[in-house]
């Protein structure tokens, strides 16, 4: 390996400290090292043959997003709280990167999410964005209640009405969709995950979909002001309003994370979640 690249997120101060040792760390080993300090992350792209992420799973969702499909793997360091993508601690990163430049380390293929919005108001323009971990679409401002209707393949399945809902792949199936009651998927499957928000009804739950199902969601306000708002990643929103459209469907592109050579998924889920054994 010749060119690696480091992402800090600028916010927080240990990851920038951090930045510098590990820049320091592989510049010994002469490698030559690109970081968002001084370079863009599309130029720190167009040069390196893999990225050292240093933050939370927001600096990685943030890489996702604007890496498109290219085939660079990336290895995210937790330097935040929680940390379920970034399941490298600090202390275990010289460690990973010894296995790296050895070539001895797993990469994993991570299923994203292409999501178009077709506005009412505006049916020749469309919009479009890629997701790792989830859409999510939720009331918002004054509005009480939001119905959104779910079509699968064509096919009407339910109207949820309440907070909103949450269409998620397996990596984002442990953020919000664990919170809103959803089911944990593993993150290697390649599945849409589909959950109700503080949902008005006793029997809607979650459906799993296969990769190749076509979800639409219909969004509907009872009252003229009402709104929703739609988030993509945490890192993306904009406003959707009565009789815009949303579509949610695989992703030709994925995302090439490298897991941590000392535990694997379910050792990570009961370190970041307590689960007990």
């Amino acid at each position: 390996m010749q060119t690696v690249g480091i992402v800090c997120n600028k916010n927080k101060e240990r990851a920038q400290g951090l930045l510098k040792e590990v820049s320091g760390y592989l510049q010994e080993r002469k490698i030559k090292v690109y970081d968002n300090l001084t370079n863009s992350l599309t130029d720190i792209i167009s040069k390196v043959e893999m990225i050292v992420a240093l933050g939370g799973d927001g600096t990685i969702l943030n890489i996702a997003n604007t890496l498109k499909g290219k085939d660079i793997p990336v290895l995210g360091v937790n330097c935040g709280k929680l940390g379920f993508i970034t399941d490298v601690r600090q202390e275990e990163v010289y460690e990973q990167l010894d296995q790296i430049l050895k070539e001895n380390f797993k990469k994993e293929v991570r299923f994203m999410l292409d999501v178009k919005v077709t506005c009412k108001d505006e049916p020749a323009k469309q919009y479009s964005f890629s997701a790792l971990n989830d859409v999510v679409i939720h009331r918002e401002g004054v509005s009480r209640y939001l119905n959104i209707s779910l079509r699968v393949n064509g096919d009407d399945i339910y109207s949820v009405g309440g907070d909103g809902i949450i269409v998620s792949t397996p990596t984002g199936s442990t953020a919000y969709n664990l919170s809103a009651g959803g089911p944990i998927v593993h993150s290697t499957a390649e599945n849409i995950i589909i959950t109700p928000i503080c949902h008005h009804s006793l029997i809607q739950k979650s459906i799993v979909l296969s990769k190749n199902d076509h979800v639409v969601l219909d969004i509907y306000c009872k009252k003229e002001n009402e709104r929703a708002h739609m988030i993509i990643d945490g890192q993306k929103s904009m406003e959707v309003r009565e009789g815009d459209m949303v579509e949610v469907a695989a992703s030709s592109f994925r995302f090439t994370m490298i897991r941590n050579s000392k535990r694997n998924y379910f050792q990570v889920i009961k370190q970041k979640f307590g689960w007990q054994t």
